[in-house]
């Protein structure tokens, strides 16, 4: 493992994005199932701190691989900066697939994988409700991952309903049952409603499992 170590930080010593990026893509199909050092884990998250964009989606499509594939390496990438650095890019980045991408990892964080108690720690719920309040495209994203958060031990669901005030955000996403879709009007020209079923059946699950549990 030393070994492997040795080569992976190596490795990411390329001066350039496409290069970076083609190394990053190899270990990205030989580290899921792998187990991995924790120097390992805590480099590639260091890679979430990459100016370039590419590497930042590339390296959150391969620590979501991970994880969704190999229950045994989560303590350790999630022992690392992994939390705080999801934050950052999903309160600073203006790109839609990063967010996007980092709710998947979140989700996976705490539904698949349960450490409820790492999201809510690490402050993301509110990072989640900023999304939920301000990005239309991200909205019924943002609710399915609020979804596990909100099955959480009674002092988690607390904090939700609380601190970061989830049931007035849940509660005002009704509204947008009938809504005049962004991607529908500029895409297919579809000026007519669009009437969101899924998002209201998420929200009130939500909704319901924060109530049954505080």
């Amino acid at each position: 493992m030393p070994k492997l170590a040795y080569l992976f930080t190596r490795s990411l010593n390329a001066k350039d994005v496409d290069t970076l990026m083609s190394v990053i893509i190899c270990w990205g199909h030989l580290l899921p199932g792998m187990v991995l050092d924790e120097s390992i884990c805590q480099q590639l998250t260091a890679c979430l701190a990459s100016p370039w964009l590419p590497v930042q989606r590339v390296v959150l499509s391969v620590i979501t691989d991970i994880l969704r594939l190999d229950t045994s390496s989560a303590p350790k990438i999630l022992s690392g900066a992994l939390m705080k650095a999801i934050g950052v890019l999903m309160t600073t980045s203006s790109d839609h697939q990063v967010k996007l991408d980092c709710c998947e990892l979140v989700a996976i964080i705490a539904g698949e994988k349960g450490y409820i108690h790492a999201v809510i720690q690490s402050q993301l719920a509110e990072c989640l409700v900023k999304i939920l309040v301000t990005d239309e495209r991200l909205r019924g994203k943002v609710i399915k991952v609020l979804k596990p958060l909100s099955r959480g031990i009674a002092q988690h669901v607390t904090y939700l309903v609380e601190k970061v005030d989830i049931v007035k955000h849940l509660t005002a996403q009704l509204q947008y049952f009938k809504a005049y879709d962004a991607v529908l009007r500029e895409q297919y020209k579809f000026m007519g409603p669009a009437f969101n079923f899924e998002l209201v059946h998420d929200t009130i699950e939500t909704l319901v499992s924060a109530s049954l549990a505080v």
